[in-house]
């Protein structure tokens, strides 16, 4: 659904990311997040709302934007979770908000019934979250697929009629063709097969096909064949999430880092780290910190400028969550919100609507 069509219904408005959090650099994007509130007759319809707006494309404009809204009670829902978007926009700076009614700011005002241990436990597990995901980009970065899916006959070996098993050849070195052969099942000997010439294909779809060899012809066979079919898995399996991460990332992002020698994800190392203070925050004022400044701002403006190196930040961050899990166990907070009182608060805000 387009923002356009839930003009009138926003109660919130603002700007969150590297605005938000003191980050930012000339060439920052928007990233606009806002709150609206479906009317009672919208509830009570048979058809259900939708619970999101968003946009990518200025409507006016053509360019590109990021923008997105919640539902009241889609927004509810993920601050009772204390998802770290949604607890993000109710601790809000005052100069990235646009617009903020009566309805939200009650809302804010009881922000802290959403400080909770949970709060705590989902910030610092999508920080280390992040953190596995920092280290598959940086093995992924190093480690680059091929264009072409892999093909079993990659996986397969060739061990000649009477020879000894180290004689184990490469397929794609034999000059063999798979397609005009067949194959048989070798008892108690798992991945491997007689191979025998004249046949109607080894593989018949994804599926590697055995077939009856007549007694006249067994004395034919052209050596053994290993096909390591969990390996060829398990490569088209890494394929393919290689070039979906390709496909999903941002191309200028790394293109710059890569200039600069960077082989992982900075700006989301930024983030993981950012999340870490915010969950130190939680436990030590009993609310996240989301504007930086001194210091620690200065700390995440040199990591957004690549002046560490991967090892480093990772040292770092490990270091940093086994210091927020022994505050943990400290911490004053309760153990998740009081439904009773959130729910009541849900129904007020919709009744003022």
């Amino acid at each position: 659904m387009k923002p356009s069509k839930i003009k009138n219904l926003i109660c919130f408005s603002g700007i969150t990311g590297s605005h938000a959090y003191g980050t930012s650099i000339p060439t920052s994007d928007l990233d606009e997040r806002g709150i609206f509130v479906w009317p009672i007759k919208n509830r009570l319809s048979l058809f259900s709302v939708e619970p999101e707006a968003s946009s990518e494309l200025n409507e006016e404009t053509g360019e590109k934007e990021d923008v997105k809204y919640f539902d009241l009670h889609k927004f509810m829902t993920l601050a009772n979770k204390a998802t770290p978007n949604a607890i993000e926009l109710l601790w809000l700076p005052g100069d990235c908000v646009y617009f903020c009614d009566d309805r939200m700011k009650l809302l804010i005002k009881n922000r802290n019934a959403f400080m909770t241990k949970q709060a705590l436990d989902t910030h610092s597990c999508y920080a280390f979250a992040q953190i596995k995901k920092a280290r598959g980009q940086n093995k992924l970065v190093h480690n680059p697929k091929p264009v072409e899916k892999p093909t079993r006959e990659q996986f397969c070996y060739f061990i000649p009629a009477g020879s000894h098993r180290h004689d184990t050849i490469p397929l794609l070195e034999t000059g063999i063709d798979l397609s005009i052969c067949k194959v048989t099942a070798i008892p108690h000997l798992k991945d491997a097969y007689h191979l025998f010439p004249g046949g109607n294909g080894v593989f018949k779809g994804d599926m590697l096909v055995c077939e009856s060899v007549p007694e006249s012809e067994r004395n034919h066979v052209a050596g053994m064949l290993i096909f390591q079919e969990d390996g060829w898995k398990k490569e088209v399996i890494d394929w393919k999430h290689y070039w979906d991460w390709m496909k999903e990332r941002n191309p200028k992002r790394w293109e710059d880092q890569e200039k600069n020698g960077v082989d992982f994800d900075a700006k989301n190392m930024l983030h993981t780290i950012r999340l870490m203070f915010l969950s130190e925050s939680i436990i030590e004022k009993g609310e996240p910190i989301i504007r930086f400044s001194g210091d620690t701002l200065a700390f995440l403006r040199k990591i957004r400028e690549n002046a560490f190196s991967y090892e480093y930040l990772l040292s770092f961050a490990e270091e940093k969550m086994a210091k927020i899990d022994s505050l943990r166990a400290s911490c004053t907070l309760p153990e998740k919100v009081d439904e009773v009182f959130v729910d009541n608060l849900y129904r007020t805000i919709l009744e003022m609507s």
